[in-house]
């Protein structure tokens, strides 16, 4: 097979890459039974700038026989999901990041020396305090550029000579997590400035995938056994993470499953983050 070109969702050309497909159906948890099969149908179906969202579909399809395996690889479709208010997302950070140790709280009012400003999430471990912006996308393609990064370090800015006057800099940091990845120049601005960029693929080893993956800390929304009305349902109850379900079991009555449906939706979480 010659070189081919793909279109991806922002509208860039980019080369297809055999083991970056192999790479991502491996990070899925698919087994290696099935991974050779699928590229065989994925390279059949490919011809010049083939939009990534028809070999995505072509994935999704052929997944969809393999019990419980299209809900790791659907991740970043689960997570746009939570759309389009967005707010599901910052919950669903704060949830990470409480898996993983600190103590969070949403929606927080902080006064400034100039203003008053809602920080997405303040979160706080043993090393210190981070004040988190989370911007969300709910449509592929879309990258944070620097006019957010400004926005946050401005507010930050502002929050230091105000109700963190009196906090050391070095104890204070500032965040900034997307599900979608950021322009050079966010990354840059970012950088430059010190605040700490948690996005798709970025940086390589703790990036917002891998911190999800890490601890298999998958959203309700990775779940195939239930439909988007249910899921919201679990979500507008606070019910965000796979682990959240599994310790609430008792929201599902409230779904209208039969018994059989109940233990397929719990078999595939358990399996998710098993």
């Amino acid at each position: 097979m010659g070189e081919i070109y793909v279109i991806k969702a922002n509208g860039e050309k980019e080369l297809f890459s055999e083991d970056k497909l192999r790479a991502s159906i491996k990070r899925a948890g698919i087994p290696d039974s099935y991974s050779s099969r699928l590229i065989s149908q994925i390279k059949e179906v490919l011809y010049p700038e083939i939009p990534t969202s028809i070999i995505y579909k072509h994935i999704t399809n052929f997944l969809y026989g393999i019990p419980h395996s299209s809900g790791k690889y659907m991740l970043k479709q689960a997570i746009m999901d939570f759309g389009p208010s967005g707010y599901p997302f910052e919950k669903y950070i704060a949830r990470i990041l409480s898996y993983r140790g600190y103590r969070t709280e949403v929606d927080v009012i902080m006064q400034g020396r100039c203003i008053t400003h809602e920080v997405d999430i303040v979160a706080e471990n043993e090393h210190g305090k981070y004040l988190i912006e989370c911007k969300f996308h709910n449509l592929p393609g879309k990258r944070t550029d620097a006019k957010v990064a400004l926005y946050i370090h401005s507010r930050y800015e502002d929050i230091m000579l105000g109700e963190y006057r009196h906090e050391k800099r070095e104890n204070c940091k500032m965040w900034l997590v997307t599900n979608t990845k950021c322009t050079t120049d966010a990354l840059s601005y970012a950088q430059c400035s010190g605040m700490t960029v948690y996005s798709w693929g970025y940086p390589t080893q703790t990036s917002l995938q891998h911190l999800i993956e890490d601890r298999k800390l998958y959203p309700v929304t990775c779940l195939s056994t239930l439909s988007k009305k249910q899921k919201d349902l679990l979500l507008s109850n606070d019910i965000v993470i796979c682990q959240d379900l599994l310790h609430k079991k008792e929201i599902l009555e409230r779904l209208n499953l039969s018994h059989q449906e109940r233990r397929k939706v719990l078999s595939e979480t358990e399996e998710l983050v098993g």
